[in-house]
């Protein structure tokens, strides 16, 4: 029995540091070499991160008879519900390369998400803002740096020029996580203090930590001020969310995940195009309660409120102070990749006295394992073609045409789904066209070249359109 509680002991306690490790890396997480240097890695250790996180909990119990005890929340049947609907969601999209874009994007986050606060409630002396506060930690140091410029002296990266660059991908969420980084401190030295118990270094440990947090927040909303960004306004982006109801399909399941751009382009208000950007195409709605009712329809929205009605039902007292700032936060901007990570880390927390623990087969999670599996192997060749593809727009601004245009075949070969693939590989052709015809005397093999290469140009068009209609 002794023997038997020291092991459980020992897998909780590797399980605690691998999550602990995954909670701190996500945010600042990111590969330079990419194309999509900031989302697509996330997502890859997010979803590599789940799926050694839950062999590591079911231990040898997978291989066995065994029965493992899980640890149902309350807000367990909510929250799998929105993993549902953005499934099917992304299923009630258009084409067959729309459907893979989203289960592989939004709903894999969210899935991974959900997996992550399941994996957390098993652990009941867990505390994983501790970790995701020591990120916001470097995320405010990062924000300091690149307001004083000392990033660019000691790192050759060119989008470190731009002032408002963070490993977050963007500096709204950095500036959100660093913000709910700062709640959480401020939480434990006024329950210090309150108690009046004795003196520790932990209320001091945490000052520290909140000067620092809000020196980056400080000098990050100057940054940001300064970049006079573009916002979306609520009303436009209700108008947005309202033309969504034209049928009942995109009305109950939205555009579907990710696909935010595609209803403002749709269904913008005319009153826009006499703005002054007309021209600006938005990823993502005014909030993210707003941004669900677009991409996920009247089910997403009523799954995540449902979700939120569950939590709060108790009293804000049993909640961690973060997670109630983070959805006060989504009524004012929508959720990225990080944000969502953190809102599933913080819901993760959230227990409940009428919470149920069960004993079950591990044998059941043998279907969740093999699609992170599936969805491991598709993301490694996603990493595959988005680093082939990098490497191609390297080699078209040094002027090495033909290389880049080895380079995107390869590219398109291991990830067709992809538009803007396509767009580079039909611009690039339409180059090496005029590159051609600009040579004298030309050759009728090379008149065939140039005419093959422009239809090569109109085929990539039409493939990246019927990519994302």
């Amino acid at each position: 029995m002794e023997g038997t509680l020291s092991a459980t002991k020992g897998k909780n306690r590797l399980l605690k540091i691998w999550l602990y490790l995954l909670i701190f890396l996500l945010p600042l997480f990111f590969v330079p070499s990419l194309f999509d240097a900031y989302n697509l890695p996330k997502i890859a250790l997010l979803l590599g991160g789940m799926l050694v996180g839950w062999l590591i909990f079911l231990g040898e119990k997978f291989f066995k008879k065994e029965k493992v005890n899980l640890f149902f929340p309350r807000w367990f049947w909510p929250a799998l519900a929105l993993v549902v609907v953005f499934a099917l969601s992304s299923l009630f999209t258009p084409t067959a390369a729309t459907k893979i874009n989203a289960l592989s994007g939004k709903t894999a986050i969210i899935l991974g998400g959900f997996l992550l606060a399941f994996l957390l409630a098993q652990l009941p002396k867990a505390n994983p803002q501790l970790p995701a506060t020591i990120s916001a930690l470097v995320l405010a140091l990062v924000l300091i740096g690149q307001y004083l410029g000392v990033l660019k002296k000691w790192f050759s990266w060119p989008f470190l020029e731009n002032k408002v660059w963070s490993p977050t991908g963007s500096i709204f969420s950095a500036l959100v996580f660093v913000l709910a980084s700062l709640v959480y401190l401020l939480a434990i030295v006024v329950r210090h203090f309150r108690s009046q118990g004795k003196l520790t270094w932990q209320p001091f440990a945490a000052l520290a930590a909140m000067v620092v947090l809000v020196l980056g927040l400080v000098l990050g909303g100057i940054n940001l001020v300064e970049a006079k960004p573009v916002l979306l306004s609520p009303q436009v982006a209700w108008v947005v969310a309202v033309e969504n109801f034209k049928t009942w399909q995109s009305a109950f399941f939205g555009a579907g995940p990710g696909n935010f751009s595609q209803a403002y382009t749709r269904f913008r208000p005319a009153a826009v195009n006499a703005t002054s950007f007309w021209n600006a195409l938005f990823p993502s709605s005014f909030n993210e309660y707003l941004n669900l009712l677009t991409e996920v329809g009247l089910l997403g929205l009523g799954a995540f409120l449902f979700l939120l009605f569950k939590v709060f039902r108790k009293g804000f007292k049993s909640l961690p102070p973060a997670f109630i700032f983070l959805s006060l936060a989504g009524l004012f901007l929508p959720f990225d990749l990080v944000l969502w990570m953190l809102f599933f880390v913080l819901l993760g927390e959230v227990r409940g006295e009428k919470a149920s623990s069960r004993s079950y087969s591990p044998q059941i999670a043998f279907i969740p394992l093999l699609a992170l599996v599936a969805l491991g192997w598709w993301y490694g060749r996603l990493l595959g073609a988005d680093a082939v593809f990098a490497r191609s727009l390297e080699a078209f601004n040094r002027g090495e045409g033909g290389n880049a245009y080895n380079l995107q075949i390869k590219a398109l070969e291991k990830n067709p789904y992809q538009d803007f693939y396509h767009l580079a590989y039909a611009n690039t052709n339409l180059a090496l066209a005029n590159a051609f015809s600009q040579q004298e005397n030309l050759s009728d093999q090379d008149k065939q070249q140039v005419s093959i290469l422009i239809q090569q140009a109109i085929r990539e068009g039409k493939a990246a359109a019927a990519v994302n209609p």
